[in-house]
């Protein structure tokens, strides 16, 4: 082999050592931060969608409570606790409560766990 093919192998293999320990340190340390990025991203999603569904959780308790204190409410609460009471007066006072505070479901149930009155399923009341 003559010395100028040597040369030529030592400067191509020091050149592919080179580029080979670049490009996996550039991997190695680009995949880690991905990585490391991705949980920081995930942890953050996840805070965001917790503060997301407490924020909703926190409106539809907060409708409850209006449906809870409205008068009619307590005006139908009275009258059902009254020995014969007819509960088909109020069937449909579900609907209405649904509708005027923006909510999909909402049933009235008696002391007994008898259906009074169903805004999404008003086949099942009385059952």
């Amino acid at each position: 082999m003559t010395f100028r093919t040597k040369v030529f192998l030592i400067f191509l293999i020091t050149v592919l050592a080179s580029v080979s320990l670049v490009a996996y340190g550039v991997t190695f340390y680009t995949q880690r931060r991905v990585r490391a990025d991705g949980h920081a991203a995930h942890a953050c999603a996840g805070r965001a969608i917790r503060k997301g569904v407490c924020s909703a959780w926190d409106t539809i308790v907060q409708q409850v409570e209006n449906i809870t204190n409205a008068d009619v409410t307590v005006r139908m609460v009275l009258d059902l606790a009254r020995p014969n009471a007819d509960a088909s007066l109020y069937l449909h006072d579900a609907n209405g409560a649904a509708q005027s505070h923006g909510l999909d479901f909402v049933e009235f149930v008696n002391s007994d766990g008898t259906l009074v009155s169903s805004a999404q399923y008003p086949a099942r009341v009385g059952l």
